[in-house]
Formats: C-alpha cells, sequence, structure tokens
C-alpha cells in the first residue's frame, strides 16, 4: 500500500471546450476535500486537448487550482473533432504509460465531483501488488462467468489502476475495440462468455486482470460523489426520437434539469467566460423547449430529485461562496 502520508495522483480529462469549468470544479472538490495531512503530497494533472478556444489562457485558469499541474495536447485529439467516448480507453493507457513509475494512478471524470474525504481515504487500501483496480461499484452486465465467479464490467467514472499491470496486460486500444475481446476469450476457454452486448471502456484488461487472480475492489457506500452525466451528448433530437416512452423521457428530463442547475452555477461562480457558448445555448434552448410542452413542464416540476441532484443541491451548491468570483 501507499507510503503513509502519501497520496497518489489523480488524473482528470480535459477534452473539447465544454469540460473545461466541469474540469475545475472535480479538481477544486478533489483538493477541498484531500485530508490536510495528505494533501501536502496531493498531485492533481488536468489534461487538455482538442480544445477550440485558447489552450494557454485556459491551462492558467485552471492551474489557479492548488496541487493541480495541467499538460497539452498529450492525446493528439484535433479541435474540430467530434470528441466521443471511444477516446477514454486510449487515454487511460496514455496516461497509464506516461506515469508508469508511479505505484498506483486514480482517475475521475471531469464531471464527477467529491463530496468529502472519503474517496481519499479509502484508496490508500489499494495494494499493487494485489488489486489491479478500486471501483466504487460494478455495472450491471455479466461478462465472464468461471468457477461460479461471476464478473461484470468495471465503472470508469471513479477509479485507481496499478500502471505496472495495466502496461503489461492492456490489449485494448480503444472503447470498440473488439478484437482484443476476441483474442481475450482464445486465451481463457476454461472460461464462459456471455454474449457482449456492448463493448466498452476497461472491459477487455480489467476482466483479464481477474482471471489472473488480481482483485477489483468495489468501495461501494464507503465513497462519496456525485456524477453529473449527460452534458457530452444531450440533444433536443434525444426527446423527439423517443417521444411515448415515458421512463426513457423521465431519466432524460431529469439528467436536463441537473445539467441546467449545473450551467447556473457556473455562473454563479462568475465562469461565464469559460463555458463554451454552444453547450450553454443547447441547454438553455432544450429547457425552453421543455418547459414550453405542457406534459414535459408539469414532469420537469413533479419529478423527485435523483440521488445526484440532492447531492449537488446539497454538497456542491454551497461551495459558490468559496469557489467563487475572487478566483474566476
Amino acid at each position: 500500500m501507499v507510503k503513509k502520508n502519501n497520496m497518489y495522483p489523480h488524473h482528470i480529462f480535459c477534452v473539447g471546450d465544454k469540460t473545461i469549468p466541469y474540469a475545475r470544479l472535480c479538481a477544486m472538490c478533489i483538493e477541498k476535500h484531500c485530508p490536510p495531512k495528505l494533501r501536502a503530497n496531493l498531485k492533481i494533472y488536468i489534461h487538455l486537448d482538442g480544445l477550440k478556444s485558447d489552450a494557454d489562457e485556459t491551462a492558467k485558469w485552471l492551474s489557479q487550482v492548488p496541487c493541480t499541474e495541467v499538460t497539452m495536447g498529450l492525446f493528439g485529439i484535433k479541435p474540430d473533432v467530434k470528441v466521443s467516448g471511444k477516446y477514454h480507453q486510449a487515454m487511460i493507457n496514455t496516461i497509464s504509460e506516461q506515469f508508469k513509475n508511479e505505484p498506483v494512478l486514480a482517475f475521475v471524470d471531469a464531471d464527477c465531483f467529491l463530496i468529502d474525504s472519503s474517496w481519499h481515504k479509502a484508496i490508500l487500501k489499494h495494494n499493487p501488488s494485489r488489486h489491479y483496480s478500486l471501483i466504487p461499484g460494478f455495472k450491471g452486465e455479466t461478462i465472464a462467468e468461471h468457477q461460479g465467479i461471476s464478473y461484470r464490467k468495471m465503472r470508469t467514472t471513479l477509479f485507481t489502476l496499478t500502471p505496472s499491470l495495466h502496461n503489461k496486460i492492456c490489449e485494448q486500444k480503444f472503447n470498440k475495440d473488439w478484437s482484443a475481446y476476441s483474442k481475450l476469450v482464445t486465451e481463457f476457454p476454461e472460461v464462459h462468455f456471455p454474449t457482449l452486448k456492448k463493448m466498452d471502456c476497461m472491459v477487455t484488461s480489467s476482466l483479464k486482470a481477474q482471471l489472473l487472480g488480481y482483485e477489483i475492489k468495489p468501495l461501494r457506500k464507503a465513497v462519496k460523489f456525485t456524477h453529473i452525466g449527460g452534458f457530452s451528448y444531450m440533444t433536443i433530437r434525444k426527446i423527439q426520437e423517443n417521444i411515448g416512452r415515458t421512463d426513457y423521457l423521465d431519466r432524460w428530463l431529469r439528467r436536463l434539469r441537473l445539467n441546467f442547475k449545473v450551467l447556473s452555477f457556473f455562473e454563479q461562480l462568475g465562469w461565464e467566460s469559460k463555458i463554451d457558448y454552444s453547450y450553454a445555448f443547447s441547454i438553455r434552448k432544450m429547457m425552453q423547449e421543455a418547459q414550453s410542452e405542457p406534459y414535459l413542464s408539469n414532469r420537469l416540476t413533479t419529478l423527485p430529485e435523483t440521488s445526484s441532484e440532492k447531492k449537488f443541491r446539497r454538497h456542491i451548491e454551497p461551495l459558490s461562496a468559496q469557489f467563487g468570483r475572487p478566483e474566476s
């Protein structure tokens, strides 16, 4: 395990302009909730790429967060390229190689905000000789079964990683890399692999690590955070394509409601100049259209708060006085 009073480096991906304010708030929450005895050795990296705006100015602004260092262009993503989830695996692989001398790395999605010190304390239990990763929990789908054990996809919103092991066994180059998965199936003929519905980030390497005897440890309720989700792919087209699907529309409306609150929070902090104009326009337009349709408007106001909404309201919004305009 990590030496006493030390802390693993944290990595945040900031790809595309709409991610910029999220990445700063994410870093601020990591630094704020790090216990004092560990903060002296805390290092937060924000990896900028694919920006249309001034990267140097953005890097300077993000670097205002204590303990934070900003890199630029590590992944070679062009500003005019539509950023999609396929890059996540490639970016993890790049950071794992770049920081291969670290015993353990921590990864935090830009729209994942810690709300207390539980994450910092929990990840100190990551033992590189035994653990491949520590995670909040698993996704539901079973991806392999062997000797009475079921293996599921690991969540990649917030996780640790042993880079020496990852670099040794990972052959998955990008999120939808089916070839790496097919090779794994051939390598372990004694394992039952149910039909995989969707290839995703870290599926192959995490599964191989477990089949080799390494552990992915779920921290479950021991770790407190709120994850926003949806800001990278929400469009009004999603509503138009799913009219009549009440369950889908309710999920979409809750996500829109939360994203609108987050956007308003960024403005309250005085970060208007760092909010991507097209993103802000899209969120406001979707909210206006939803509010103009009686059924959707009623659902917006009557749907109970999600857990993420409650956590954001209770734990993140009160930070506006501390995180706000003097630093903006």
